[in-house]
């Protein structure tokens, strides 16, 4: 990585970023020398930056080729904070100081099995948790399905961490068992590890994550869980049993997003629903779906009665469709379809709500 590639990195784009507050005390912090052991390995800045506490805060950014994609520190504070200017600033001043980093594939590659089997086992023996994420890649290989209630442990350990980086860590390190399965082609276990992820967000996210998800990287997780069933669905043989039980879990976290008031949690879960069930699938997500309307408040109804609607219209029942606003509808639905049902009669045409 050149800095010469990165020439739109300059203390004026940093300064745009940042609140004004920020950038003064991140470039106090760059000049006094707060920023430590950077490093520098393919797309990625990291270091640590200290502040006002006697422990350093664990910052790191993830550029493309014209932007930064990611940036996020272990500070409180969330958002683009003066720790992640600091850093910023030591690249675009000091862009020597930071360490080079071959990429960990490269390095991995030029040990051999013994020593590879060796490192496994310090890194274990410093740092224990490490064992689950060994036991799962063990538990995938040679053909071998993985084992759920470990798996389910792990995540369970991955979300009671405090640290958000942390958790996208340990969260990212367990899809990774999805995408060895998907690699061989074993879809129904792939799917499994994506559901039981999703489950886990869904249920925790609102309450417990999403005051500290400031840069959404923990929802991309979900995203990404979403995705990964979706293509489970659409490559995978799966049976009946198991294609209801991914579906109501796509459900789950769309309403989930919905209750949140839209944070983007699991974008795409409504889409692969609807791409991917058939009707006696949906008998199972519409009863799913109807327990919410009654305990909505105004926007979660319009949101909620709006999934039944579109699925009706996506189907050809517009009739159906009409009716369903009339009896479940908000008022502004009503209203809406009642003046377009108007319109049609009429002969006139009217602009979408």
């Amino acid at each position: 990585m050149d800095g010469s590639n990165f020439s739109w990195l300059t203390e004026e784009y940093i300064r745009q970023l940042a609140d004004g507050q920020s950038f003064e005390r991140g470039m106090n912090y760059y000049a006094g020398g707060n920023v430590r052991y950077p490093l520098r390995q393919g797309m990625e800045l990291s270091g640590e930056c200290y502040g006002s506490q006697s422990k350093p805060y664990r910052v790191r950014v993830v550029l493309s080729n014209n932007g930064i994609r990611e940036a996020f520190c272990t500070c409180p504070r969330g958002g683009f904070c003066k720790h992640i200017v600091a850093l910023l600033l030591t690249y675009v001043h000091e862009p020597d100081s930071f360490k080079v980093l071959t990429s960990l594939d490269a390095m991995l590659a030029r040990l051999s099995r013994e020593e590879l089997i060796s490192l496994i086992g310090d890194m274990v023996q410093r740092e224990p948790s490490l064992s689950a994420v060994v036991d799962l890649a063990v538990a995938t290989a040679g053909g071998r399905s993985p084992d759920m209630a470990a798996l389910n442990r792990e995540v369970k350990r991955a979300l009671s961490l405090d640290d958000p980086f942390e958790i996208e860590t340990g969260l990212r390190n367990i899809l990774r068992t999805a995408e060895r399965l998907e690699q061989k082609e074993d879809w129904p276990e792939a799917g499994a590890v994506y559901q039981t992820v999703l489950d886990a967000l869904t249920e925790i996210y609102g309450n417990e994550l999403l005051s500290m998800d400031d840069d959404g990287a923990i929802a991309a997780i979900a995203c990404e869980c979403v995705e990964g069933l979706s293509e489970c669905l659409n490559r995978g043989d799966c049976d009946r049993e198991t294609r209801q039980a991914w579906l109501m879990s796509l459900m789950k976290a769309e309403l989930a997003d919905i209750e949140m008031g839209g944070v983007d949690f699991a974008g795409d879960a409504l889409d692969a629903i609807f791409e991917h069930a058939g009707e006696q699938d949906w008998e199972l997500l519409r009863e799913c779906l109807c327990e919410h309307i009654p305990k909505s408040g105004e926007w979660e109804r319009k949101k909620l009665v709006g999934i039944l609607v579109a699925w009706e219209e996506r189907n050809g029942r517009h009739e159906q469709a009409r009716r369903l606003i009339q009896e479940m509808g908000t008022a502004e639905q009503r209203e809406t379809s009642m003046n377009a049902w108007v319109n049609r009669r009429t002969g006139k045409t009217t602009s979408p709500p």
